[in-house]
């Protein structure tokens, strides 16, 4: 995750898609199924932010052997 994220915290579609290493239709398709949050600001303009990206990220992380849930 070193992508360089924008001051107030939010992204275009190709850069969210980039910072979670998938495809732009992956995205959308997330997107669809409400496991990322997007917030659409017109008909042509949809961003998401990075703290969303962040925490859809992390349903997906593979804890070690050993390692309590929280």
């Amino acid at each position: 995750m070193t992508a360089k994220h924008d001051p107030r915290g939010y992204c275009r579609a190709k850069e969210a898609a980039a910072y979670l290493s998938v495809c732009p239709r992956t995205l959308r398709y997330m997107v669809q199924r409400r496991q990322v949050p997007a917030h659409k600001i017109t008909s042509r303009l949809t961003l998401y932010k990075y703290s969303d990206l962040d925490k859809a990220l992390s349903r997906y992380r593979i804890r070690p052997i050993g390692e309590e849930l929280i």
